[in-house]
């Protein structure tokens, strides 16, 4: 983490996407089985994965946004949220 200068604020993000992944990638302790299908009986689904630090773009509220402004704004991905299909993104500029 050092060596990408990520911010140390926002290392619990990276501890929270480790887990993540650990508990919903296959394991070879557990008979090739993820822990995430141990526990729900299902297999996870893997595409709502995305690679940490990666741009992304998130839609801007109508609200925030006039006819002639931008529709999304530049933010990092940083971690996965509380349900399904979240994502916790870092604005650089602000």
């Amino acid at each position: 983490m050092l060596s990408t200068y990520v911010p140390s604020k926002l290392w619990g993000e990276v501890v929270l996407t480790t887990v993540t992944l650990t508990n919903t990638i296959l394991s070879s302790y557990i008979s090739g089985f993820s822990p995430f299908k141990k526990w729900y009986g299902y297999a996870p689904d893997y595409s709502f994965f995305r690679v940490f630090g990666y741009t992304c773009f998130v839609l801007r509220l109508h609200i925030e946004r006039s006819k002639l402004s931008s529709q999304s704004v530049i933010y990092v991905f940083l971690s996965y949220g509380a349900g399904k299909m979240e994502y916790r993104c870092f604005d650089l500029i602000t």
